[in-house]
């Protein structure tokens, strides 16, 4: 077999590639960037696993009977490098319990499903509101924030220390004689 070459198809063919090659370069880079940088899934740890908690203890100091509380916040670490994925958030008392939970943005006494990437950590914040009762002498709120991972359950205690107070909204205090039997609040 006998090749020719043409010269002018030379010639045409060293024009084209010369308008061209510009174009190459960033055209074989963003192939090999596209291919390289594909979706990855992340591994989710489906068995066992550990979470730290921030605290040992979620404390509300006196919380005033009838009136919302400050919100407390503890941090949940997922160690492992792997994404853990956590069943349910939640108070073990449930919808019985004086406090309430809210995870990214999610208000209430609860949530399922939150994924936390791995050595990364989640906020939960948390507040209480204590109902009145007959006692005179501080009280504790408890209960405690649960959560679990892999069938396994973390949990710390979360404690609200209670206080029945007398309430004055008024703008003006008139004068009366006040019992010493709880502390008053004066609000505005």
């Amino acid at each position: 077999m006998v090749f020719t070459v043409n010269k002018n198809y030379l010639i045409f063919a060293s024009m084209s590639l010369k308008k061209i090659a510009p174009y190459l370069v960033p055209l074989i880079f963003g192939f090999a960037l596209f291919f390289s940088s594909s979706c990855r899934k992340e591994k989710i740890l489906t068995s066992g696993g550990q979470i730290r908690f921030s605290v040992d203890t979620l404390m509300f100091d006196t919380v005033f009977t009838a009136q919302g509380s400050s919100t407390r916040k503890v941090k949940i670490y997922n160690e492992q490098k792997e994404t853990i994925r956590i069943s349910n958030i939640r108070f073990r008392r449930g919808t019985q319990s004086s406090f309430r939970l809210n995870i990214n943005g999610e208000p209430g006494t609860g949530v399922t499903d939150v994924e936390i990437a791995g050595n990364d950590s989640l906020w939960v914040f948390a507040a209480v509101t204590v109902d009145p009762n007959d006692e005179h002498t501080p009280f504790i709120v408890n209960d405690e924030l649960l959560v679990t991972l892999n069938g396994t359950e973390f949990s710390i205690p979360v404690i609200a220390y209670g206080q029945n107070a007398y309430y004055i909204v008024d703008s003006t205090l008139n004068t009366q004689t006040w019992k010493t039997d709880r502390p008053y609040v004066i609000m505005r």
